[in-house]
């Protein structure tokens, strides 16, 4: 793997600053850098364990599990996330009086209206997150995709080795797969996986953009040389070290376990 140095800053509002705060302020300040942090976690495991060319058919197998699962998680995780940001009375506030105001002007009330446009339009969120993220589907939900592995007449095969972690019940996870990518793409399986990747990628960017470009403005209030030292942001260097790139870090189904 190529590796490069990272140096980052390390940024801290002062506890005087924070604890003036109110309740509910650091409560959506909180919730908001939490739903980052996960989402942006989510799109660097769904990159890692994409399948590779040079893999062998069970290889690949196991990363197209892998996948699957992280985009089924994945867009369970934006749909609760727009639900928090449109229900949280917290977070609409504080993104209205403390970030945006401070953006370009109308810039942040358009990031929030596109992120809630681009939710409300995906029709199949919702049942993604409850029929296939964060329930496991009832038999009404796997019968379009039994259905089509009855018309393939394909056999039920699945992964064997010495120890439980290699195990991978293959047959299963294409039919949890064809389930939830034709709910995407109403009935067309294909469709919907290209649905799947293209709405994941552009709900996550103007998700990451409303919360990142709103906290950001909201801290950058803190920088005022005209504040007390006490509040003041803080700014410091952090300790620098190696990082992996990204394009070749893989993280496989089957691992060497003894």
């Amino acid at each position: 793997m190529s590796e490069r140095n990272e140096q980052l800053q390390k940024i801290t509002l002062p506890k005087d600053a924070w604890a003036a705060l109110s309740d509910e302020d650091q409560y959506a300040i909180s919730v908001l850098g939490h739903i980052f942090n996960e989402v942006m976690i989510l799109q660097r495991l769904m990159h890692a364990v994409q399948p590779r060319k040079h893999r062998t058919k069970v290889e690949v197998s196991g990363s197209v599990c892998q996948v699957l699962f992280l985009y089924r998680l994945f867009l369970a995780k934006i749909f609760e996330a727009n639900e928090r940001i449109n229900k949280s009375k917290e977070v609409v506030a504080f993104l209205k009086t403390r970030c945006f105001p401070h953006m370009p002007p109308g810039e942040g009330e358009a990031l929030l209206k596109t992120f809630r446009r681009a939710a409300s339009q995906c029709k199949w969120l919702s049942q993604a997150r409850n029929g296939h993220s964060m329930h496991y589907p009832a038999k009404a939900e796997l019968d379009g995709a039994l259905q089509h592995v009855r018309k393939l007449k394909a056999p039920f095969v699945f992964i064997m080795g010495s120890r439980a972690g290699d195990m991978l019940y293959e047959t299963p996870d294409q039919i949890a797969n064809l389930a939830f990518c034709m709910e995407a793409g109403e009935g067309d399986w294909k469709a919907g996986m290209e649905a799947v990747a293209g709405d994941a990628n552009s709900l996550a960017d103007k998700l990451n953009d409303l919360i990142r470009l709103s906290l950001n403005a909201f801290f950058e209030t803190y920088q005022d040389d005209r504040l007390p030292s006490a509040t003041r942001l803080k700014v410091k260097t952090a300790k620098s070290f190696s990082t992996p790139h990204l394009a070749d870090f893989e993280i496989p189904y089957f691992f060497d376990l003894r």
